[in-house]
């Protein structure tokens, strides 16, 4: 039987729900959280040794429920969902993070289009930039969804 170690637990912020986080094999990492208005969050950090150093809390969007996969380029997508009074939709974006200056620098971003219900995403992001998604709404349909990043804007070529 194998041991997993984990480094002690650090609370990093405050006031905030839904984290989603996101590693690569260059021990980079982004997490992504909202507060309790919809607001998006981001922070980078670096891992070293049983703890990651943070960068600071910045904010990134308007929405709530992120999720965040990051490849090996440095590259990552995310997808969150937006509320209005007509229903949900889906904003897909994508860019690359930057751990020596704790930021990250946004390509592109879309509207995915109305959705009925809440909607749950969760996303991976391989290193030859290929997108997998899926969601599910409040009428318990599952959607996936495959694309690629091309030319620094998320490409969905599947439906399912």
């Amino acid at each position: 039987m194998k041991t997993t170690m984990l480094g002690i637990g650090n609370q990093f912020d405050n006031n905030v729900t839904d984290p989603a986080i996101a590693i690569n094999e260059h021990n980079q990492v982004l997490c992504l959280s909202t507060d309790f208005i919809n607001n998006i969050y981001y922070k980078v950090g670096t891992v070293n040794g049983m703890v990651i150093d943070w960068g600071t809390t910045n904010s990134f969007t308007s929405g709530a429920v992120p999720a965040v996969a990051m490849n090996n380029k440095g590259q990552y997508v995310e997808v969150h969902r937006t509320s209005n009074i007509f229903g949900s939709s889906l904003w897909w974006s994508t860019g690359t993070i930057d751990t020596v200056h704790n930021t990250i620098h946004p390509y592109s971003a879309y509207e995915e289009g109305s959705l009925w219900g809440s909607v749950t995403p969760s996303i991976t992001l391989s290193n030859a930039s290929v997108i997998a998604a899926a969601y599910q709404s409040d009428s318990d349909t599952t959607t996936c969804k495959v694309g690629k990043i091309e030319s620094n804007q998320v490409v969905l070529i599947n439906t399912s």
